[in-house]
């Protein structure tokens, strides 16, 4: 088996939930996306993120494989804020506040031997659509 179908049969199994015995005291999953829930809608009252379009829930016909018991299929934005920048190319300068683009992302790791950087003014319009914080994840298409 080449490297590349290892890595894929892993992964499938993983997200099947086959790779390590399911523990039946853990937590179903349906109470902690009741407390995600809870959370957003905290943090939308209190103006630190929008409130989300709601998509409709998972139908029949989009349920690849059985989940082992305490597990649910859910929408990521069930999980996750997404903050959605696409479109929205800033004015590159030649100094100021530091940029990472998609030019800096590299297979595996971050190449920071190019060098970009946007206004103050700029950056400081930016920041009131998001800040990064330690445990975001961010995506680069």
């Amino acid at each position: 088996m080449k490297a590349a179908e290892l890595r894929k049969s892993i992964l499938q199994a993983a997200v099947q939930g086959k790779l390590v015995p399911q523990d039946i005291h853990d937590e179903p999953a349906s109470v902690l996306l009741e407390r995600i829930r809870v959370e957003k809608e905290r943090l939308v009252k209190e103006g630190k993120i929008k409130k989300e379009k709601p998509l409709p829930p998972i139908s029949e016909d989009e349920i690849p494989y059985d989940l082992p018991e305490g597990w649910v299929w859910c929408r990521l934005n069930e999980l996750f804020n997404f903050i959605d920048y696409r479109g929205k190319t800033p004015t590159k300068t030649n100094k100021g506040i530091p940029l990472i683009t998609g030019a800096n992302i590299k297979n595996g790791y971050m190449d920071y031997t190019q060098k970009f950087f946007i206004s103050e003014e700029e950056y400081i319009q930016r920041l009131s659509r998001g800040i990064c914080q330690k445990g975001d994840i961010l995506i680069t298409t």
